[in-house]
């Protein structure tokens, strides 16, 4: 089921009607036909309002309405073009999540929050590698492996879920570790984000997405409590074309969350499919509903050189 058979399901005719709108954006005859649908059903809750109908007459047209939306939810949509070389741009995301750390670093949601995630990519257009619970070397040899494959003007995503912290005032990404790296651990074993910005940077990407949902409360051992330069992630600057999004604000701790998935990703997983949202509007939702759900104790936080009116394109909502 798509986003947008998920909205008529609901009986929420305008979402789906948006949703519809986007992804036939390019067919013509299919939009004119929405915008009389959208007609009808405005004219359809006018006459309710004003009590113009019975209820025998409203169901006839409401559900005249759902069947036309149901026929457009099953029909393929129009593929954008790439108006330069004909062919659609490439959007590629590198999604990890880090579960199963020993002893009392164990998280609960990582890896529903990255199966999330490659769901919620992969319904929107975007080809996605999912990786769980990898080493240091597995990591970096993932990255590396993904930045490689990147070519000229590919939209890129990398998401990561699990722990992580900031020494020296650089951020540091946590793979999965041995237990006895627990009581020794250094930059070393860890992943520097700079870093990964930094490949992503230097690739020839058209726009970068860097989304970190790793600012969650790590357990103290003697090596951490000498290096750690706070809690949570520390600031890192803008890079050009790049949008990064944390889960938290910088040196504040995030949610791993009481259901399936961390708050921040939580809400990334119902927002990111939002049609005709730039990646700005969608982060500011997400923010919003993550301030009000932790009552104000959780605040994701963004940089971005990115256009603000930067919008995924999918074939597939």
């Amino acid at each position: 089921m798509n986003f947008c058979e998920v909205y008529l399901e609901e009986g929420n005719y305008s979402k789906a009607i948006s949703c519809l709108k986007h992804s036939f954006r390019e067919d013509t005859d299919t939009i004119e036909e929405l915008i009389l649908i959208e007609r009808n059903l405005k004219t359809l809750k006018r006459s309710e309002r004003l009590m113009q109908l019975t209820k025998e007459q409203a169901s006839v047209q409401a559900n005249q309405i759902h069947l036309s939306l149901f026929r457009l939810c099953r029909k393929r949509p129009v593929k954008v073009k790439n108006e330069l070389s004909g062919s659609k741009m490439n959007q590629k995301a590198l999604v990890i999540g880090c579960q199963n750390y020993p002893g009392g670093w164990a998280l609960r949601n990582p890896r529903n929050d990255a199966k999330g995630m490659e769901r919620v990519l992969q319904n929107i257009g975007i080809d996605v590698k999912l990786v769980l619970d990898p080493n240091k070397n597995g990591l970096m040899n993932e990255v590396r492996q993904f930045v490689d494959a990147i070519q000229d003007g590919d939209t890129v995503m990398f998401y990561f879920s699990g722990h992580g912290c900031q020494i020296d005032d650089s951020n540091f990404l946590v793979p999965i570790l041995d237990f006895d790296q627990l009581e020794n651990l250094s930059k070393k074993d860890l992943l520097s984000a700079e870093e990964v910005l930094s490949l992503l940077a230097s690739s020839s990407a058209g726009p970068k997405l860097l989304l970190l949902d790793a600012c969650r409360n790590i357990a103290r051992t003697r090596s951490l409590e000498r290096d750690l330069s706070g809690t949570g992630l520390s600031i890192m600057g803008q890079v050009e074309n790049t949008f990064i999004g944390f889960s938290a604000a910088p040196g504040k701790v995030a949610s791993d969350g009481i259901g399936d998935n961390g708050l921040f990703t939580g809400r990334l997983l119902k927002h990111l499919p939002t049609p005709e949202k730039s990646i700005t509007q969608i982060f500011q939702l997400v923010r919003d509903d993550v301030v009000r759900l932790s009552g104000g104790k959780q605040r994701p936080w963004s940089t971005s050189d990115l256009s603000p009116d930067f919008i995924f394109e999918d074939d597939v909502l």
